[in-house]
C-alpha cells in the first residue's frame, strides 16, 4: 500500500536503464574570422578526419552483429519444437483437423468452458507463460479460482476490466472508466488493487480530467506484472493446477484405451 513497490524490479538498473547517456561534444575548429582566429588548415583537416573516422566506426557497429546467429537459431528451434504440438499443420490432432476435414468438433472442443471436456494439451499450454493461460477462458477462470484462495483475486479481475474498456464503443468508455476507478481504485473500493502512490494520482488525474480507454494502462501494468512475476509461478507449483493437469492426462489414458479397443 502507499508508495511500496511491490514488483520484483531491481530499483537501481531500472535507474541505469532510464538514465540518459551523456553525449561527449565535439569540438570543432572554424578557420579565420573572430570565432577561432588561431585556427590552422591542419588543424581543421585533422578534426575532418576524426568525423570520418568516428562515422566509419559508427557504420561499421551497424553491420555487426548484436546477437550471435547460432543463439538466435537455437531459440527459434525451441520456441517451434515447444508448439509443434499445437500446430495442426504438423501434429495431428484428436479430433481431426478441421483444416483439411469437415469435423468441426476440434473448435467445440477448444471453445468449451466444461472441465471435463478440455483436453490435457490445452492445459499443458498454460504453462508456456502467463499470456497463454489468459489467453484461454478456460485457464482464466481456473487462474482465478486460485487467485480467490490466495485473496488475490482482484488482480485479475481489474485485469480484464481494463482489457474489456479497451473493445468497448466510445459511448461506454466514459461510464466504464468511472465503474473500473470506484470499483478497483477510489478509497473505499470494493476490489482495491495495490498501486503506488504516483501511478493512483496519474490514473486520478485522468479520469477526473479527461476519462480514455487508456487511461488505466500503467496500472494495469504493474498489476500484470504482480501476477506474472508472483501469482503465476506459485500457480504452476500449486496443487491445484498439478491435480487439474494430472486428471485431463487420466481422461487422455482412458480414451486412448478406448480406442485401441475400438480398432480390435
Amino acid at each position: 500500500p502507499g508508495c511500496v513497490n511491490t514488483t520484483e524490479v531491481d530499483i537501481k538498473k531500472a535507474c541505469r536503464m532510464n538514465r540518459h547517456s551523456k553525449m561527449s561534444r565535439l569540438n570543432y575548429a572554424v578557420p579565420g574570422g573572430r570565432i577561432s582566429p588561431s585556427v590552422s588548415e591542419a588543424e581543421l583537416h585533422n578534426n575532418v578526419e576524426q568525423v570520418k573516422n568516428e562515422i566509419y566506426a559508427l557504420r561499421r557497429k551497424l553491420e555487426k552483429r548484436r546477437v550471435k546467429i547460432s543463439k538466435v537459431t537455437e531459440s527459434f528451434i525451441a520456441y517451434y519444437q515447444q508448439y509443434a504440438e499445437y500446430d495442426a499443420f504438423i501434429t495431428n490432432p484428436d479430433p481431426t483437423n478441421p483444416w483439411i476435414s469437415d469435423n468441426p468438433e476440434f473448435w467445440e472442443q477448444e471453445r468449451s468452458m466444461n472441465a471435463r471436456d478440455i483436453p490435457q494439451r490445452r492445459v499443458k499450454l498454460w504453462a508456456f507463460s502467463v499470456e497463454e493461460l489468459l489467453h484461454d477462458a478456460a485457464g482464466r477462470d481456473h487462474f482465478g479460482k486460485f487467485l480467490d484462495k490466495e485473496f488475490s483475486g482482484e488482480n485479475l479481475k481489474f485485469w480484464l476490466a481494463c482489457q474489456e474498456l479497451k473493445g468497448l464503443p466510445m459511448s461506454e468508455v466514459h461510464q466504464k472508466v468511472h465503474e473500473i476507478f470506484s470499483e478497483f481504485l477510489a478509497p473505499g473500493a470494493h476490489n482495491p488493487v495495490n498501486v503506488d502512490c504516483q501511478i493512483m494520482e496519474l490514473v486520478r488525474k485522468r479520469v477526473e480530467n479527461n476519462p480514455t480507454r487508456f487511461c488505466f494502462d500503467e496500472a494495469q501494468e504493474h498489476i500484470f506484472k504482480l501476477m506474472k512475476c508472483d501469482s503465476y509461478s506459485r500457480y504452476l507449483r500449486s496443487d491445484m493446477y498439478k491435480e487439474y493437469l494430472s486428471g485431463t492426462r487420466k481422461k487422455v489414458r482412458l480414451l486412448t484405451s478406448n480406442w485401441s479397443h475400438f480398432k480390435h
